[in-house]
């Protein structure tokens, strides 16, 4: 029925722990919503793409525009009894493959558990760092730490993380899945920490270039 790269890609899209209903959004945005400043965007996109056509086109090209315009729906130590959990992804081979890593410590610093995961082709870092937040919860929840600090060094993901305000972008069905798996969890903290201190955890996603099963 689909082609074999077809099928691999379809087997790669991350699906919601949810049940939820197919809804329309608009592509131009971040956020799935149609704004008048994205679709003015996206309208200027497609007027330089046009030059590239004869003067015949432009009538087709306008038309094409506004049907698609108008039929859119717009380390430190932890504290207590905590464990800190830092987590990071990396992409290789121009986004054709995923790594991921995420490290779990006690208020001492020693590790309690490890991960590194290889994943599926992915399309921008935004993708990356929201497939491994959700990895790393969900590995969390697995092994059974409870009461946790969560660490990442993108400040867009924690920051998504921590207030919770649903969109309709292609990544928001993975953000709502990650606000599941968070009130989950009996205490949870979110903090936006420098590269340089999710160093474990960035190793443990470049590694994961050089596995084909999971090191936990």
């Amino acid at each position: 029925m689909f082609h074999p790269f077809d099928a691999e890609d379809i087997l790669q899209v991350s699906l919601s722990r949810q049940v939820v209903q197919d809804v329309v959004v608009w592509s131009g945005s971040k956020k799935g919503n149609y704004t008048v400043k994205s679709g003015y965007y996206v309208a200027k996109q497609l007027q330089m793409e046009e030059s590239n056509f004869g003067e015949s086109s432009r009538q087709r090209m306008n038309g094409a525009l506004w049907s698609h315009i108008w039929q859119a729906n717009v380390w430190q130590p932890s504290l207590g009894n905590c464990f800190k959990l830092n987590f990071d992804g990396a992409c290789f081979n121009e986004g054709a493959a995923l790594g991921y890593g995420a490290v779990i410590r006690n208020e001492k610093g020693e590790v309690m558990a490890a991960l590194a995961k290889k994943g599926g082709a992915i399309s921008d870092s935004e993708e990356v760092e929201v497939l491994t937040c959700h990895k790393a919860l969900e590995f969390a929840i697995d092994a059974g730490f409870m009461e946790i600090i969560l660490e990442g060094d993108s400040a867009l993901v924690m920051q998504m993380v921590s207030q919770a305000q649903p969109n309709l972008s292609w990544l928001g069905l993975i953000n709502e899945d990650i606000w599941c798996l968070a009130v989950g969890f009996r205490s949870i903290l979110i903090n936006c920490v420098r590269h340089t201190i999710n160093g474990v955890a960035h190793a443990l996603a470049r590694f994961a270039r050089l596995i084909d099963d999971d090191i936990v």
